[in-house]
């Protein structure tokens, strides 16, 4: 079917602070088909919102890899 949904891949999740094991603020499926995407549209995103830090994780046959962590984003005031 044509317009048959797909799972996501990818998941990106966003954290207001760098703080290791904080639970997310946020989760957003990626439309990528390669890890490069998906990093190149999380870092996007986290640029373009209120987001500091983000991770990426690869979902494959129910198990979920980080595969990105990014340090913390400076913003400028």
């Amino acid at each position: 079917m044509l317009n048959e949904m797909r799972p996501s891949r990818y998941v990106v999740e966003f954290f207001q602070t760098g703080k290791h094991r904080a639970p997310p603020n946020d989760r957003l499926p990626l439309k990528a088909d390669t890890d490069s995407d998906a990093i190149a549209q999380a870092i996007w995103l986290a640029r373009h919102t209120y987001h500091h830090h983000f991770q990426i994780r690869e979902v494959s046959k129910g198990v979920q890899t980080i595969i990105y962590r990014s340090a913390p984003i400076a913003r400028v005031a």
